[in-house]
């Protein structure tokens, strides 16, 4: 079962990325809704896929990758790492961080369960 953190401002999504997660069989370990409740959980439960919302107050979504990008190179790991957007995230913004793949909300079971094939 892997661990899975979602991090999102939204309860709504929050809500909804949990219950597919605990449908497909994942371990929720986390909820946070910024960069700085991420990082303390990051570091807490070592989560092996990570759900970004794009847009957060505070440090946002493609901030907050790049500081998991450089922990994750620090510890010799690669976290799976989703990146949640309302809408197309640059292709600019894209190349500057490793990420596995990008949904656009509204978030679904369908768009969910293809992401996870690909990882």
């Amino acid at each position: 079962m892997k661990k899975t953190l979602i991090v999102d401002d939204s309860l709504l999504a929050e809500a909804a990325l949990k219950s597919y997660f605990v449908r497909l069989g994942y371990e929720v370990v986390g909820l946070a809704k910024n960069a700085k409740i991420a990082l303390e959980m990051i570091d807490k439960y070592n989560p092996e896929l990570i759900t970004v919302d794009a847009v957060m107050p505070g440090m946002g979504g493609l901030e907050l990758i790049k500081e998991i990008n450089k922990l994750d190179r620090k510890k010799g790991k690669r976290t799976n790492i989703f990146m949640i957007s309302s809408d197309n995230i640059r292709a600019e913004d894209r190349s500057k961080v490793d990420v596995d793949q990008y949904i656009i909300k509204p978030i679904t079971m369908y768009k969910l369960k293809e992401a996870l094939k690909q990882i």
